[in-house]
């Protein structure tokens, strides 16, 4: 079955983030989001400059939060982006942005600037469309400051 972009974003606007919630997290789930924090942590060096691809209502950046210098998230499900606003509207070092890093996208948005980290970890990369991927890659690495680290390379 092809699910179209629309059908995506309206998932990730409502059941997508349920997620997020204590009240939907099992304990293998959360036993996972602690391995993939420490993972996260065992790579990025603290101060650092994270750029974030599928912000959704901040997973990473709440595991990132005192660890980062400063975090950008980006989502294309407008929804989210204005609850992941909300929520760190407090933080200087915070920004979120609406962006749909799967299309081609004008000079405009680059002056988020370069980053020492985007990550894009695999539940979000996994669900951009096949025709969309390359594109996705491409425009990550635009963000990636020269000696960058991205989360397709970790090795």
């Amino acid at each position: 079955m092809k699910v179209s972009k629309e059908k995506l974003r309206h998932f990730y606007s409502t059941v997508g983030q349920r997620t997020q919630h204590k009240s939907y997290k099992t304990s293998e789930v959360e036993k996972y989001h602690i391995l993939e924090e420490t993972f996260l942590r065992s790579f990025l060096k603290p101060g650092k400059r994270v750029l974030e691809i599928g912000v959704g209502l901040g997973r990473i950046v709440d595991a990132l939060l005192d660890w980062a210098g400063e975090i950008v998230g980006i989502d294309y499900v407008p929804e989210v982006v204005e609850a992941a606003k909300n929520k760190y509207s407090k933080f200087e070092s915070i920004r979120i942005v609406e962006l749909d890093i799967c299309k081609d996208f004008n000079d405009n948005v680059r002056d988020l600037g370069k980053f020492d980290y985007v990550l894009c970890m695999f539940n979000t990369f996994g669900t951009f469309l096949k025709e969309e991927r390359s594109v996705a890659i491409d425009n990550m690495y635009s963000f990636l400051k020269r000696g960058g680290v991205d989360s397709f390379s970790l090795q």
